[in-house]
C-alpha cells in the first residue's frame, strides 16, 4: 500500500476507517494494487480463468479488503510453526509482491534449511505471470537438494 499514490492511499484509509468498500476511488486503488502487486499480465491462464475465488472464504479468514486484516488470520502467529520446519525450504516471491521481502524474510530466518528466491519482474502470482522462470526457480531448489541429499 506504501507504494500507491497518495490518491489511492487515501481512498484506502478512508475505505479502513469507514467499512465502507465499495466507493469508485476505493474499487480504483484496490484495482491499482492488484495490477502492480498481485498480477501484472493483462489476462490470466485459461486454467485460472476457469478456477472459483471463494469470497466467503476470503472475508472470513482475511476481511472485507485487502487492506485490512479483520478475520480469523488476524491473530494467526506462525512463528512456532515455522521454527519447526526441519526440511530444505524455499520462500519464492515476485520482485513486485504484495508480501514484503521484510516479511518473507523474517519467516525465512525462522527455518533453519530454508532460502528466499524473488522472480524479477512478477508480483504475487509469479507462476502465472512467468510461468517458465518459475518453475525453473522450483525446479533448480529441487535439483540442488537431489544432488546434497
Amino acid at each position: 500500500c506504501a507504494k500507491l499514490p497518495e490518491t489511492a492511499r487515501s481512498a484506502i484509509a478512508k475505505a479502513n476507517r469507514s467499512q465502507r468498500f465499495h466507493s469508485p476511488e476505493f474499487r480504483r486503488a484496490t484495482q491499482l494494487h492488484f495490477r502492480r502487486h498481485v498480477f501484472r499480465r493483462k489476462e490470466f491462464s485459461p486454467e485460472m480463468q476457469i478456477s472459483a475465488f471463494n469470497e466467503t472464504l476470503y472475508h472470513r479468514l482475511w476481511g472485507p479488503s485487502e487492506f485490512l486484516c479483520t478475520g480469523s488470520l488476524k491473530r494467526f502467529n506462525a512463528e512456532p510453526i515455522l521454527r519447526t520446519i526441519d526440511v530444505p525450504t524455499m520462500f519464492l516471491r515476485g520482485e513486485h509482491d504484495e508480501v514484503m521481502k521484510d516479511t518473507l524474510s523474517s519467516f525465512a530466518q525462522l527455518v533453519p534449511k530454508s532460502q528466499l528466491k524473488t522472480l524479477a519482474g512478477c508480483s504475487h502470482l509469479g507462476y502465472q505471470e512467468e510461468p517458465a522462470a518459475y518453475l525453473q526457480t522450483i525446479r533448480g531448489f529441487l535439483r540442488r537438494l537431489k544432488r546434497t541429499h
